[in-house]
């Protein structure tokens, strides 16, 4: 996913909404929530402020 406003490329569950940078083993600590992520960055919480990224092989 990437981050609209930002241009930010991460990983994200969105079961629970915990996200990670891009290329961060999932399991790695130092996820973040995403409203805080979003907080922290002065974004709306919203899903509309990412898009999704094509997958490339």
């Amino acid at each position: 996913m990437r981050v609209i406003d930002t241009g930010e490329e991460i990983q994200l569950c969105d079961e629970c909404e915990a996200l990670w940078p891009t290329g961060a083993g999932l399991m790695a600590p130092g996820f973040e929530q995403l409203t805080e992520f979003f907080k922290h960055r002065g974004i709306p919480p919203l899903w509309s402020s990412l898009e999704e990224l094509e997958i490339q092989n």
